[in-house]
């Protein structure tokens, strides 16, 4: 678990790829366009993160997919930007 502080999702993923660059995986080519943000829903599956953090200070659990792992990645729920 990190402490992470603001609302930038792409400091956080910033900040993430360098930690799994370093950590005890070492996925030492492992870059930022690399990871994908996720929320888990309360049905159990992944949503991606794809906007900025919320102002509250509230806990998120955030998981992280790498795009190489394609079932990982096919399994995401992509939010509808066009919807009303």
């Amino acid at each position: 678990s990190i402490v992470f502080r603001g609302r930038s999702m792409f400091r956080l993923r910033e900040e993430l790829a360098g930690r799994l660059a370093v950590g005890a995986l070492a996925l030492a080519n492992l870059g930022v366009d690399d990871i994908v943000m996720c929320l888990p829903t309360r049905d159990g599956r992944l949503f991606p993160l794809l906007v900025d953090l919320p102002n509250s200070r509230r806990c998120l659990h955030i998981a992280i997919t790498i795009t190489d792992t394609l079932a990982a990645h096919a399994a995401l729920r992509f939010a509808d930007v066009d919807a009303e």
